[in-house]
């Protein structure tokens, strides 16, 4: 499955915009050298004073063959053509490469192989067209986020019987413009006073999320999100919360963000509709349904509590479980989380690691403990009761993930954000009918 970018604009500018986003122009080579490349706006979107949009993509790249209705020149809208998703050699294995030929004077693009070299993908042209050639385009297309089709990103005037390499990158940038979808603008005035999202490298590896604000000053600035953050900032977005949202995360106030845990989990989480199984819909006798209980002692600083609650119910959905999420709290201060779950279809509880089969739940809590003595000082399961399944949500390093099975195997890094100094190993359990 691919993976999804998202990419959130914020307009702080002070009035109404037109953006364009166009990415960043592969490095393409020919058997004759480095051709001109033409860039093409990718999306474009009106964003009013205050406003903000969300385009979604993938790392999906894709072949691109079509024509051009005049001579390519910044202005010049190129749209019509044909596609193939490629492949994009990586790990030793070798990228598509596809033949093109044009037949009724149309580019078409033919099967693919695998010959392409690391990290790019090929497109080999004949001799069904002269050169020099001022009509016929090739190079790398991307679905456009508003139509739904796929169309050019970046182009270059094809030569006859010429191996065209195309190597992409998962760069963008955001400018004011008033440039749509296709039409060819000139990169280097382009990006002058652009905003620059980077997948590829820097902040940006390992990130599937950035926010880029346009300020009152013109100046654009890029922030990558991690998962949890996402989620917040998604929430935000949907109650045009955004700038406020990113406000506070940059003076990094934690309080803020985490009193939005509640409210987001349950907007968020809930939000799945008719792919959620509510508690009233739960099936007892069915192993594929779970109830996990968390309690946190009034001691338990809130912030742990909630952090712990999103630590959890972020693997979880990560891993394709569905949730319905609620907390309450008893006469002594006391937090207690519920989570109703249900596994994907093909994805059983115990699917990733054996159940571990217990006796004593708290015998069995308070003998989790990690070779560095890291114990579960966040966690009181002692109100759980009718139980004899537990399942463990692992840990990541520096604390040994893996040293138990593990259904759910995801969690929580000290080195990240300090969830696990409170817990080394969450515990959810199976309510035993």
């Amino acid at each position: 499955m691919s993976t999804t970018y998202t990419i959130m604009i914020q307009n702080a500018h002070g009035q109404n915009g037109d953006y364009a986003i166009f990415n960043s122009p592969p490095a393409v080579t020919t058997d004759t050298g480095s051709p001109d490349v033409y860039t093409n706006i990718w999306a474009s979107s009106f964003i009013p004073n205050g406003g903000n949009t969300t385009l979604s993509t993938t790392e999906d790249f894709y072949a691109w063959a079509g024509t051009t209705p005049a001579t390519p020149t910044p202005g010049v809208t190129v749209q019509t053509g044909s596609s193939q998703v490629a492949q994009i050699g990586i790990h030793g294995n070798p990228g598509s490469t596809f033949p093109m030929t044009v037949t009724s004077g149309v580019p078409v693009l033919g099967a693919p192989t695998l010959t392409a070299r690391q990290g790019a993908f090929e497109i080999d042209t004949d001799m069904s067209f002269v050169t020099p050639n001022s009509t016929y385009l090739v190079g790398l297309g991307k679905i456009n986020p508003g139509l739904g089709a796929v169309g050019p990103v970046a182009s270059i005037l094809a030569d006859n019987n010429s191996r065209i390499t195309v190597q992409p990158i998962m760069k963008f940038f955001v400018a004011t413009s008033s440039y749509r979808a296709g039409q060819i603008v000139n990169f280097a005035t382009a990006t002058m006073d652009a905003g620059v999202v980077d997948f590829s490298t820097g902040l940006g590896i390992g990130k599937n999320t950035a926010v880029i604000t346009h300020d009152n000053t013109g100046a654009f600035t890029t922030r990558y999100l991690t998962q949890s953050q996402t989620v917040l900032a998604l929430d935000a977005a949907k109650n045009k919360s955004l700038p406020s949202f990113l406000k506070q995360l940059a003076g990094n106030d934690k309080k803020f963000q985490l009193n939005q845990v509640i409210e987001t989990l349950r907007t968020i989480l809930s939000s799945f509709d008719d792919d959620t199984t509510s508690n009233s819909d739960l099936i007892p006798d069915s192993p594929l349904h779970w109830i996990g209980r968390v309690k946190w002692p009034a001691a338990v600083a809130f912030s742990v509590a909630a952090a712990g609650a999103t630590a959890i119910s972020t693997a979880l959905v990560n891993k394709g479980y569905k949730l319905e999420v609620s907390s309450t709290s008893d006469a002594q201060k006391n937090t207690l989380w519920t989570w109703s779950i249900t596994p994907p279809a093909s994805n059983g509880a115990s699917a990733l690691g054996s159940v571990n089969v217990v006796a004593d739940w708290n015998a069995s809590v308070a003998a989790d403990m990690q070779n560095d003595q890291h114990k579960n000082e966040g966690v009181n399961p002692a109100t759980l009761s009718n139980a004899r399944l537990n399942v463990h949500l692992n840990e990541q390093t520096p604390h040994g993930a893996g040293n138990h099975g593990s259904a759910l195997n995801g969690g929580s890094d000290d080195a990240n954000d300090n969830i696990g100094n409170h817990f080394s190993k969450l515990h959810l359990r199976a309510i035993d009918a």
